[in-house]
C-alpha cells in the first residue's frame, strides 16, 4: 500500500472508530489489520465495541421496530444519493452515517455497524456476496424504504414511513378526542 493510500486508510479508520464501529467493521472498510488498528487507536486501554456482527435482513424483517426500519431506510437513501453523485463506497458510507446522525432528533436507532451491514446487503459489498435488500418506492407516500429483493414494492403497509404516519395521525386524533 503506498503512503498516500495508507494515510487515507488511517483517516477512514479513525472516522469509523469515532462513529462507534466495531473493530471488524473498521478492518473491512479501511483494509487495515486488527493488530495495527489496536496498536494505533486502542493502545491506552480503551476497547472498541464488541459483539456479534449485525445481520440486516434478520434485524429489519424480524426484530426491528418500525422506527428502526425507517431510520435504516434513511441511511440507505442518503448512501445511494452520495454514491450516485460520485462518492466511493467507503466515503459514501461514512458521510451517509454522519448525515443520518445529524438528522436524528434523538439517539440514533441505527449503529454504524448496522448501517454498514445494510449497505453490504443493499449492494453486495464487503461481507455480502449477494444483494439481499433493495430500496422500494412506496406507491402511497412516494418514500423509498428498505425491503427484501423478493418483496413487492407496491404495498404501502410495508412502508415504515406510512406506518409511522398512520400511527401519528391516530395518536393525534385520540388526543384531540380526549381534549373535547
Amino acid at each position: 500500500m503506498n503512503r498516500y493510500r495508507h494515510i487515507d486508510a488511517l483517516q477512514l479508520a479513525r472516522e469509523c472508530i469515532e462513529l462507534g464501529a466495531r473493530m471488524s467493521t473498521v478492518e473491512l472498510v479501511s483494509g487495515i489489520g486488527h493488530s495495527q488498528l489496536k496498536r494505533l487507536f486502542f493502545s491506552h486501554g480503551e476497547m472498541p465495541p464488541c459483539g456479534r456482527r449485525p445481520n440486516a435482513p434478520e434485524w429489519l424483517f424480524e426484530r426491528a421496530k418500525v422506527e428502526g426500519a425507517a431510520e435504516a431506510s434513511l441511511v440507505a437513501v442518503i448512501f445511494e444519493e452520495l454514491h450516485h453523485a460520485g462518492a466511493s463506497y467507503t466515503c459514501a458510507l461514512v458521510a451517509a452515517y454522519r448525515l443520518y446522525r445529524a438528522r436524528c432528533a434523538s439517539t440514533p436507532l441505527v449503529s454504524f455497524d448496522r448501517a454498514f451491514d445494510v449497505i453490504c446487503c443493499l449492494y453486495g459489498l464487503w461481507t455480502s456476496r449477494t444483494v439481499e435488500l433493495q430500496l422500494h418506492r412506496c406507491s402511497a407516500c412516494g418514500s423509498r424504504y428498505l425491503g427484501s429483493m423478493h418483496s413487492p414494492s407496491v404495498k404501502a403497509a410495508k412502508c415504515p414511513f406510512c406506518v409511522l404516519l398512520r400511527r401519528h395521525t391516530q395518536e393525534r386524533h385520540q388526543s384531540e378526542a380526549h381534549i373535547v
